[in-house]
Parts: structure tokens; sequence; C-alpha cells
């Protein structure tokens, strides 16, 4: 990381009297680039980038004693064939926190997959069928969704409540109407103590997405446990009820959805290496449908800034979003 301090002078002048402030602005410049080769059943091998990203972050110093600034922009960096949007903006918010807590507005990672679904996501392989195939709790967007409201309370001794809110966001008028200001909201609790991590969400969508109409109710809980110095064990558990109805079917049928799934892992750290497994349990209860999926990997850090991967993802054949297997080979460098 690269630290560096920004002096923005402001100067103004009064009838009376003239005075210059000084606001000073502490600022970390960041990045994370990641490449793997990609050897997916039925395609070609492939030299890829694994989501490299860059961005900057830091507080501002608002002269006020219990209050700071925040910012924060990230956005993606494609090291490959440039199949993706260089510079497509992955986060982008600004913000203030202090002793009352912290306020965050913008483009913004949602509390519910940071704090309960990432417990579990565990792997260095970018694609969807490696972490996020089976993030049912989705809300809207749940990766990072624009005109987001979030509020962090305090930290009462190892506890900690978040809540976020979408309001109005690009996923909400595919249809070309207007639909709810607020299109989901999720609520969060976490513990997190020296060997134990806990928290749990919920979270409801009430408005337009991707050109569909939802009315979901969503619940997760995650956990890490560090069972002794070596080994972690990592699990989560989501549910969602509701229903969804096209847009674009005039016949206006209502599909209902009742899904669970239930992940956990393990780590196995030896000196610089890391051994992982994960399995998968993933559930339709109103069609029957069961699938499962396993993964496996190896990870060796290059000190703290570099790490080499060797990841095998295996999915269930009746899966038709991702009836394939996957295995990876990368390097990661961060700083």
């Amino acid at each position: 990381m690269k630290n560096f301090t920004l002096a923005l002078m402001v100067a103004a002048a009064l009838p009376a009297a003239s005075y210059s402030t000084t606001a000073l602005a502490d600022a970390t410049l960041y990045g994370s680039f990641r490449m793997a080769l990609d050897a997916k059943s039925g395609s070609d091998l492939d030299l890829r980038d694994e989501s490299s990203r860059l961005g900057i972050k830091g507080e501002v110093d608002l002269g006020l004693g219990h209050t700071k600034g925040l910012f924060h922009w990230e956005a993606n960096v494609d090291t490959s064939d440039n199949k993706g949007t260089m510079f497509a903006p992955r986060q982008a918010y600004m913000g203030a926190t202090g002793d009352w807590g912290t306020l965050l507005v913008g483009k913004q990672w949602q509390m519910h997959y940071l704090w309960s679904n990432s417990t579990s996501d565990i792997f260095n392989a970018a694609d969807a069928d490696a972490g996020g195939r089976f993030l049912i709790s989705g809300f809207s967007g749940h990766w990072r969704q624009d005109n987001t409201l979030s509020y962090f309370t305090p930290k009462f001794g190892n506890w900690q409540l978040a809540a976020h809110v979408v309001i109005d966001g690009s996923c909400s008028d595919d249809d070309g109407e207007q639909d709810d200001n607020i299109d989901s909201y999720d609520l969060n609790l976490k513990y997190e103590g020296e060997r134990v991590y806990l928290a749990a969400s919920y979270g409801n969508i009430g408005s337009n997405a991707g050109g569909v109409d939802y009315d979901l109710d969503s619940w997760a809980l995650g956990t890490r446990i560090r069972i002794n110095d070596p080994l972690t064990f990592v699990a989560r558990y989501e549910n969602q009820e509701g229903s969804s109805a096209s847009l674009y079917d005039k016949g206006g049928i209502a599909t209902d959805i009742d899904r669970e799934v239930l992940e956990a892992g393990l780590l196995y750290r030896i000196g610089a290496t890391t051994l992982k497994v994960r399995g998968t349990q993933y559930e339709e209860n109103n069609t029957g449908l069961e699938l499962t999926q396993w993964a496996a990997g190896v990870q060796y850090d290059l000190g703290s800034k570099a790490r080499l991967f060797l990841e095998h993802i295996n999915n269930d054949a009746e899966d038709t979003l991702a009836p394939f297997d996957r295995t990876v080979v990368g390097y990661r460098l961060d700083f």
C-alpha cells in the first residue's frame, strides 16, 4: 500500500477579517493483480484475469473532535484479453465515522455478503461457480450495488449491528416503469471474538431487479471458528422464500421460491501453505431440485503480499448453470 497526504487549502476573505483553513486527507493507494490458467471441462485452456482491481481510500480531517470524513473508490483492472471493461467501477462511496458509528453512501458491498456470506467464500478463483454460485440471498445486486446507504453502529464489546438499504438502484427500472424507492434492505448482527466469528442477516427484496418483480425474504447465518492454530472451520446457511413474477410474462404467472443452502469448509495452515476443502448442498423445496458442489485447493503465500494457488471446483452434472468442473492455477500480487 502507498500512503500519501493531500493538503487542500481553502481561503476566504470577510469584510472584518480574513482567515485560512487547512483540511488534511490521509489516502491509501492499493491494488490486487490476479491472473490464472483456467482449465474448464468442455472448454479450451484459458489464461485470464481473476478480478484484478485498483483503488484509493482514506480519511479526511473535518476539524471535528469526534467525526472524520471517509472516501473510497475502486475499479476493475483487466490484465488479460480485456473481456471485461477496464476501470469498470467496483466501489465508489463517501461517508463519515465517529464514536456515533459509521454512515456510508454510494456504490458499496452489501453487509449481508461481507458479514454472513463471505465466511465460506474461501477460494481465489473469481468465477461464480467457485464462490458465488449458491449465494442465494443476493439482494438486488448484493455484490456491489449503487445508490446504497449503510449504517454501522459502534462496537459493543465483540458485538456490532449494521443496516444496508438500496434506494432506486440501477437494477430497479429495467421495465421502463418507476418502481418502489426502496429496492431492498438487510439488517445484520455480528460477534467477533478471538477464535469465534458469528454473523446473522435478514433482508428483503420488494421491487424490480433485472426485469423481474420480487417479494423475497432471506435469512443467512455465517461463522468462522479457529479450532486450533492450524485448523479453521467455516460455514454458512441461507434460506429464501417468496415469489417473483416476470414482467415479460403476459400471463403474469407468479413463481414461488423456497430454497436453502448449507455450505461448510475447513482450512488447515502449515507454515506458508494453506489446504482448503468445502462442500455445498443446495435445495429447492418447491421443485425438489437438489444440487451438490465440492471444492478443494492449496494456497502458498509468498510473504504477506503475494500467493500462488491451485484449486478444483466440482459442480453437479444436474446444475444447468454450471454443469462442468474447473481447475485453476493462479498468482495474486497485492500492494
